[in-house]
């Protein structure tokens, strides 16, 4: 192959590569706005979640204050979270960062978990007791 040929493989090589990236990048568009549509409407079951475990675990009297806390710590760190993100983007892929986000998440359900169990533990004690 002499030099103009491998200049022209070059040359095509590189516009498929271009096309390649341009198909990829209206893929991605397309799967995150449906991705984000998704998340924008399974949040609220989330942060239903996490209010019905502060009412079964807090005083009642602490309720408010818990909620105050928490709302504005929620704001703080999704700006925290996505600032994050962008500075992990740079050595890592846009995969990787979902892949980390996805084992944070995992790391954080089986941390909570243990929470559902805790309280009804303390239900049954007593009736326990008032059968002896």
């Amino acid at each position: 192959m002499n030099h103009s040929e491998k200049t022209i493989w070059r040359r095509k090589r590189q516009r498929h590569k271009a096309i390649l990236r341009k198909g990829w990048t209206v893929l991605n568009t397309s799967c995150l706005l449906t991705l984000q549509v998704l998340n924008g409407m399974f949040f609220p079951c989330i942060h239903i979640g996490i209010n019905t475990l502060i009412l079964k675990n807090t005083d009642e009297a602490f309720v408010g204050r818990v909620n105050g806390v928490l709302s504005p710590l929620f704001m703080g760190m999704m700006v925290i979270g996505m600032s994050v993100a962008g500075v992990v983007k740079v050595p890592l892929t846009l995969f990787g960062v979902y892949l980390v986000s996805g084992i944070l998440l995992l790391i954080g359900v089986l941390l909570v978990i243990p929470l559902f169990n805790l309280k009804e533990e303390s239900k049954v004690q007593p009736a326990m007791e008032e059968q002896n």
